[in-house]
């Protein structure tokens, strides 16, 4: 039996001094489907397109993403609540969900590189599309847990309203 899990952040937000070079701004990557909407995308952030996969990798402004499942069984899957686009919810309404068993406590991992050397901050958010998914979220940098357990927000309508997890302080 397949268990569908959401896990992971919809958006991901850089504090300046981000780039090893070119500008220094906020960098803030929506994760959407790579279906060829674009009405569906926001439009104060660069894209992540993700095909269902174990892994999948992006370079945006020269920054490198990379996540995969770490569960050799499950794959991640970009998911999404249609209804949430007739609302200012264009972040909150997508985002990755990970096949699987939730009870052999699935890992999503978030590799980010082509940072310049310093301190930098880490924002993610966190939205159910369903009322068939639950559990909490545990945050780690480098093994270091950086967040108590949580649970995500659930459908919202407003991309304001969706749960934020920040970490501060990150050394490269």
């Amino acid at each position: 039996m397949t268990y569908h899990y959401l896990l992971f952040l919809l958006l991901v937000v850089h504090a300046p001094l981000l780039y090893s070079q070119g500008p220094q701004h906020p960098l803030k990557v929506d994760l959407s489907q790579d279906n060829g909407r674009r009405d569906v995308l926001a439009s104060d952030a660069s894209h992540w397109r993700i095909n269902d996969a174990r892994e999948s990798s992006v370079t945006i402004e020269g920054v490198h993403f990379a996540m995969r499942s770490l569960e050799p069984s499950s794959r991640m899957i970009c998911d999404w609540w249609k209804r949430g686009f007739d609302h200012p919810a264009l972040l909150a309404s997508d985002g990755i969900v990970l096949d699987g068993r939730p009870d052999l406590g699935i890992t999503l991992e978030l590799r980010i590189s082509g940072l310049k050397p310093g301190k930098h901050s880490f924002a993610s958010y966190h939205n159910f599309l369903d009322e068939r998914h639950s559990g909490n979220i545990q945050m780690s940098i480098d093994g270091r847990i950086v967040s108590d357990a949580f649970q995500p927000s659930r459908r919202v309508i407003h991309d304001d309203d969706f749960v934020e997890r920040v970490c501060s302080g990150i050394q490269t």
